[in-house]
């Protein structure tokens, strides 16, 4: 298989670690933190989890922030649900349960260990021509 830049990438069937999934319930809002969005997102694409959130919050919430919420799912591969009642909580909390369950992990070992963010794109071109739909996180740390 071959891989961004022209490198090859050579395919397994083992895996070598556990995928890790956060569920986070929020308004979004940040009333009493001492970390700024950007570490909070910088520490999110470092821990490797896939971060789902769940907005919860009333139209007048004066704390309420869906962005956030939207932006720490998308760095980490995950998603946003805005549920407005308990049907479509419920109806989430299924989503993500499957999703969790039924994904894949795709593991890359990059030419250089230079502890640097490199941004990934990951097209998937089904035999069948059927959509598929592919959510990633936006690129990986090389640690050193």
């Amino acid at each position: 298989m071959q891989g961004s830049g022209g490198h090859e990438v050579e395919v397994r069937d083992e895996g070598a670690k556990p995928r890790k999934a956060l569920v986070v319930i929020s308004d979004g809002g940040d009333n009493a933190s001492s970390a700024t969005l950007e570490t909070v997102l910088a520490r999110a694409r470092k821990s490797n989890a896939a971060i789902y959130t769940i907005g919860l919050f009333d139209d007048g919430d004066p704390d309420r922030n869906p962005g956030v919420l939207k932006e720490l799912a998308q760095t980490t591969g995950g998603e946003r649900f805005l549920p407005e009642s308990a049907g479509p909580l419920l109806t989430a909390c299924a989503h993500i349960a499957r999703e969790i369950r039924s994904g894949y992990t795709i593991g890359y070992a990059p030419p250089a260990r230079d502890g640097g963010f490199h941004r990934i794109r990951v097209v998937v071109e089904p035999p069948d021509g059927k959509h598929v739909d592919v959510r990633t996180r936006p690129g990986y740390f090389a640690g050193r």
